[in-house]
């Protein structure tokens, strides 16, 4: 039997029941305290020996309303549940009996098992037979007491004796042959027993009301409802109990005559017909079903209560539908999410065998699922048979936490790789198992080595870092060290490198090379073309791995010498500074190959202790350069002081005999006295500007020299007038000034720049007198030599002591005497930026009481030319510009005088502007041939000027006159389409050159 339900319901019933198999018609189960072996049905409740129906008898408990029918699995009906329940409408038989023709009758009445009596008419016992004789006479005499009028024919009269029995009396009538009534049969039936079962019956019934009541399954009768072709359309409610009310939700009210259509008009019509088939075979059924009116899933047990009619028990499953559904859902989820794992998963019987796996162990291994299914966990885990017995612990039950090691797997194709297991015990189908997480972790230990690789690398570079070197060399073979170690190299070098010599020098060999090493003249310097192929490396700015040095055949291989270390392998990296090869490393001769992270290693390593030695070589410039800032401040102090002395000076003779000329009484030679002390001050302030000027130019590397042909002993005779002017008041007349100019020097011609070769002579020409009290200052020149020629300014002064001669040229520097000496320190500062400036070089040689000799070299060109030829050709050099016309915007008179005065010669056509609004007034007329354009203007500036000419897009050559001759002011008045720049002072010579550009 398949129902869950029938021992549940048969538990809880108090009518006797009898299970019976329907092919065999035994009782397989019953609650008949009377049955006591096995037997048929028909035998044991009415004593036949055939089955009732083919005796043609009516079987009253087959007929019951209430058996039950059971069905298997295929829905055919295997039993039946029938329950006894005694007809109280039995009716026996009615007793005609012929006392005439039935001779046997009085035996057969002896026979009857019941208390029996035959009464004449006047209700006199006439014969009883042997039960009713035991009965009391009490009982007899209620028995007979009772008189056929006072009952119905057939019908049932019951009596209680004294002894508190129950008896059923029946009464039949004897009628002879004519059918005529002669006597009457009374029956007494004990029915004690049966009062006392029809009371338990009651009470039954009351707790089956009761039951049915409290149930917590939900019960509903139902009848059939058919269609005129006697089809199966619909079921009506009959009854409900209040588990129903409370599973579906409606009062019983609102149930009882309705029709599932009217309740569902969803309902499924599929439920109808089974529901219907159930009610005509009797063959129950269990059913699973959704109302979607309600949203719940109900398990429902269907039996055929009477033909027609059917009975559900049900249940609420809703929740665990859900669940179960869920539990599918997780079940799924979980399936798919081990067959996916990033983990490979392995499940091995306890013999070892592998049972089961996940798709990453496919791929991990190399296997199907088919092939690690005949395999031994042995026959992958190369360390099986060494951790064992961790297997064997877990297998037992010994260990129940999950235990991790590492081993070796081993894939398909015979490849190993590493592996993190955590093993565990589970249990399928009542037999050990052990599962497996198989981490590929070849990645972790690869990580995990070039994290060591990594530290190991910080640690050299943290020990590179506090190292302590006395000199580079002793540092970079440490450096050196640190790389063979952390490369597990054998030896290294180390190789200093110029790129525009192209050369390198060896800096550090390690030791084993040197111990190894047979050659005697060992090579420390190189030129890269004489490289072999570790020369590569600086070829093709990149580093070089080798690793079959002696089979490999490249371009540039040159092989080793003889004695040489024999090399195997070999990694060499360049050392970058600002894209700037300055070093080669190299390492050789590991065990195994060289591979990229030794190059990244090898070149963070090199890189960082270069950057370290940088800065540290940039810490000790600091201290020299803050020393020297501290020096320099020093001498900026006192320069500050100086200066402040060298401009009040001129300035007060300026402004004071200025005032002087104001006097009436002034006479002419006084005047002019007056008037050319004005004039040498006012020439003396102008150097002192002009050498500040040339500081800013020289260290803007804003001076262009004008190369051109020198005449080197005018230059020397116009700087000594320069410096006798300049000394006007305090020139001392007894120093004597000596030119000594070689004779070749008369034989070449010298290309440079006349006005920075004159202020070159003119400053140190003036220093030498500065510090020279008395004696003599030769200027001359060497015989020229490998295309230099070297000049020389020689005095008999106080002399430089050795450890100054460094400083002597720096800004601001002045040599310390007892006597107080004029200047602002920055003249030989001057010299020296000229002399590079031309191409030259400058030094001294002094010694402190023995005079000082400034020399300084120029390149020159040897030419046959004779140069009396090219004086004669200067001579007759002449400006004749009378057809052309120049415009001069300027706004001082004195200024344009002077310029007026320079071209008088020239006898160029000259027109004033006194400001710009002028000047375009002018140029509105005519166009000039050129313009002189002082910048700084009233009214409308010089560069408004240059603005104006350009959106007019008038062309003319315009020379600008300013005080500005930085790089960034000359090249902002060229952008506004300047031709040339002149600074003022205008110097004629300077003056006329640039207008002969555009006017010859």
């Amino acid at each position: 039997m398949n129902s869950q339900f029938i021992p549940t319901i048969l538990k809880h019933i108090s009518e006797i029941y009898y299970v019976v198999d329907v092919a065999s018609y035994e009782i397989v189960e019953t609650n008949d305290p009377d049955y006591i072996s096995k037997t048929c049905c028909y035998q044991h409740i009415h004593s036949f020996n055939t089955p009732c129906f083919t005796k043609g008898e009516n079987c009253p408990l087959h007929e019951l309303n209430s058996s039950k029918a059971i069905c298997n699995d295929a829905g055919e009906v295997t039993h039946m549940v029938l329950f006894y329940e005694q007809d109280e409408k039995y009716v026996f038989p009615e007793t005609k009996i012929d006392l005439y023709e039935d001779n046997n009758w009085e035996k057969r009445f002896e026979a009857i098992q019941t208390p029996a009596f035959i009464v004449s008419k006047d209700f006199s016992v006439r014969l009883s037979n042997t039960t009713a004789q035991k009965l009391g006479s009490s009982v007899q005499n209620k028995i007979l007491a009772f008189r056929p009028e006072n009952m119905q024919r057939n019908k049932f009269a019951n009596i209680i004796s004294e002894d508190n029995r129950s008896y059923k009396i029946i009464c039949n009538p004897i009628v002879n042959k004519f059918g005529e009534p002669n006597e009457y049969m009374f029956f007494a039936q004990d029915i004690t027993e049966l009062e006392y079962t029809k009371h338990e019956i009651i009470e039954n019934e009351k707790k089956y009301k009761q039951l049915f009541d409290n149930y917590f399954s939900g019960f509903a009768l139902q009848e059939i409802v058919y269609n005129d072709a006697g089809e199966t359309v619909d079921y009506r409610f009959l009854e409900v109990n209040p588990a129903f009310e409370r599973i579906i939700g409606v009062k019983s009210e609102q149930i009882i005559g309705k029709t599932i259509s009217e309740l569902s008009p969803k309902m499924n019509p599929y439920w109808v017909k089974v529901f219907g088939q159930v009610a005509q075979t009797g063959k129950s059924t269990i059913v699973e079903s959704y109302v979607e009116e309600i949203e719940k899933y109900f398990e429902i047990y269907v039996y055929q209560s009477q033909k027609g009619q059917f009975g559900t028990i049900f249940n609420d499953v809703t929740q665990r539908k859900h669940a179960v559904r869920s539990l599918i859902e997780s079940e799924n989820r979980l399936a798919t999410i081990i067959e996916h794992a990033p983990s490979a998963i392995y499940v091995a019987n306890k013999e070892g065998k592998i049972v089961q796996t996940n798709v990453k162990a496919t791929v991990d291994s190399g296997y199907t699922k088919a092939e690690i299914s005949r395999l031994h966990i042995a026959d992958i885990d190369t360390k099986f048979h060494e951790n064992r017995t961790i297997f064997d612990k877990i297998c037992v039950g010994i260990e129940q936490s999950s235990e991790r090691l590492e081993t070796v797997y081993l894939r398909k194709d015979g490849t190993q790789y590493p592996v993190e297991l955590r093993i565990n015990l589970i249990n399928i189908h009542g037999e050990r198992h052990i599962v497996w997480f198989a981490q590929d972790i070849s990645e972790r230990l690869s990580n995990r080595k070039r994290i060591d690789t990594h530290n190991e690398r910080l640690e050299s570079l943290y020990n590179i870092s506090l190292y302590k070197y006395t000199n580079k060399r002793d540092f970079l073979d440490y450096v050196l060290h640190e790389a063979i170690r952390i490369t597990h190299s054998k030896i290294g070098f180390i190789y200093e490198y110029n790129e525009e010599t192209e050369f390198l020098t060896l800096n550090s060999w390690s030791r084993e090379v040197h111990d190894e090493c047979e050659i005697e003249d060992k090579k420390r310097e190189y030129k890269l073309a004489e490289t072999g192929l570790w020369g590569d490396v600086l070829r093709f700015r990149k580093p070089l791995i080798v690793n079959d040095y002696e089979q490999s055949e490249r371009p540039h291989k040159k092989g080793v010498p003889k004695g040489h270390v024999s090399l195997h392998n070999f990694l060499s990296v360049p050392v970058f500074i600002d894209d700037a090869i300055v070093a080669l490393i190299g390492v050789a001769n590991k065990d195994d190959d060289y591979v990229e992270s030794d190059m990244k290693q090898l070149q963070i390593l090199t890189q960082g202790a270069w950057r370290i030695l940088e800065r540290n070589q940039l810490v000790d410039d600091l201290v020299v350069a803050k020393e020297k800032a501290e020096q320099s401040n020093e001498i900026k102090t006192a320069f500050l002081a100086n200066i402040s002395h060298e401009i009040r000076t001129p300035m007060n003779a300026i402004l004071g005999f200025t005032e002087l000329l104001d006097a009436d009484s002034l006479g002419k030679d006084e005047r002019s006295h007056y008037v050319s002390i004005i004039k040498q001050s006012g020439q003396q302030l102008l150097k002192l500007i002009n050498d500040i000027i040339d500081v800013a130019k020289i260290s803007a590397q804003a001076i262009t020299p004008e190369k051109q042909v020198c005449d080197v002993p005018q230059i020397i005779d116009n700087s000594i007038e320069i410096i006798k002017q300049q000394q006007y008041l305090k020139f001392r007349l007894h120093i004597e000034i000596l030119t000594l100019l070689c004779d070749e020097l008369f034989q070449v011609y010298l290309m440079s720049d006349q006005v920075r070769l004159q202020q070159i002579f003119t400053n140190l020409i003036s220093n030498a007198v500065k510090y020279t009290e008395k004696g003599w200052i030769k200027i001359g020149a060497l015989p020229p030599k490998d295309e230099f020629i070297t000049f020389f300014v020689q005095d008999s002064g106080i002399g430089i002591s050795p450890e100054k001669h460094s400083e002597i040229f720096g800004l601001f520097n002045q040599l310390q005497s007892e006597v107080n000496i004029e200047g602002t320190g920055i003249g030989l500062s001057i010299v020296q930026g000229l002399v590079k400036l031309l191409g030259g070089e400058i030094w001294l040689d002094s010694e402190i009481g023995k005079g000082s000799t400034f020399y300084f070299s120029l390149p020159f060109n040897s030419n046959d030319r004779n140069y009396q030829e090219f004086r004669e050709l200067e001579k007759i050099e002449l400006y004749n510009w009378a057809k052309r016309t120049i415009y001069i915007a300027e706004d001082e008179v004195t200024s344009y005088q002077y310029l007026e005065i320079i071209l008088e010669k020239t006898r160029v056509n000259i027109v004033h502007a006194a400001n710009g609004v002028e000047l375009i007034d002018l140029l509105k007329k005519q166009v000039p041939d050129l313009i002189l354009l002082d910048i700084n203007m009233p009214e409308m500036n010089g560069k408004d000027v240059l603005k104006w000419i350009h959106e007019y897009d008038i062309e003319v050559p315009v020379i600008a006159q300013t005080a500005y001759s930085l790089p960034e002011d000359i090249s902002y008045l060229e952008g506004l389409g300047c031709a040339e720049h002149i600074a003022k002072p205008v110097q004629k010579d300077e003056l006329l050159l640039k207008i002969s550009k555009y006017f010859d």
